[in-house]
């Protein structure tokens, strides 16, 4: 379910054909849609008006396993930008070392895994260096990286 939805959240969500009706609708599956577009409308869509957008994947093969797709939204200023990482396949490796572009190497970040709940602090010039790897150990799965200057 979380890669679905956090697909979607990667563009703009439209969402049909979930319940027969909104009183038939699961309440987990309502409070996971609920919380997934106030991410978007929080975090996603004031950066898609101005934002620049880094796609760190290639273009992906139509014929052939591709194990990543991975598209970073970052502010004009630097301040926040949310990630998506999605595992495609099971070739590869299962963990990625995401290199954010849209990043300040004089400022301070806050890095909040969204699927997982794990957050970490760390300065502009660590993530250029080192990254941040994202494990994934099975393929349709995902992870949104929301990441805010402190």
């Amino acid at each position: 379910m979380e890669v679905q939805l956090d697909t979607i959240m990667m563009s703009r969500p439209i969402f049909r054909g979930i319940s027969p009706s909104l009183l038939e609708l699961n309440p987990l599956l309502a409070t996971k849609i609920r919380q997934s577009v106030d991410l978007y409308k929080q975090a996603l869509y004031p950066i898609m008006n101005n934002g620049v957008v880094y796609h760190h994947t290639p273009l992906l093969p139509m014929m052939e396993p591709s194990p990543w797709v991975v598209l970073e939204y970052a502010a004009p200023d630097k301040m926040k930008e949310l990630v998506g990482l999605f595992r495609t396949s099971q070739s590869g490796d299962s963990i990625y070392r995401f290199e954010p572009r849209g990043l300040d190497l004089s400022r301070s970040y806050e890095i909040r895994f969204e699927n997982s709940g794990q957050v970490v602090e760390l300065s502009g010039s660590q993530l250029l260096q080192n990254g941040i790897p994202v494990r994934l150990d099975e393929y349709l799965t995902s992870e949104l990286l929301v990441i805010e200057q402190r």
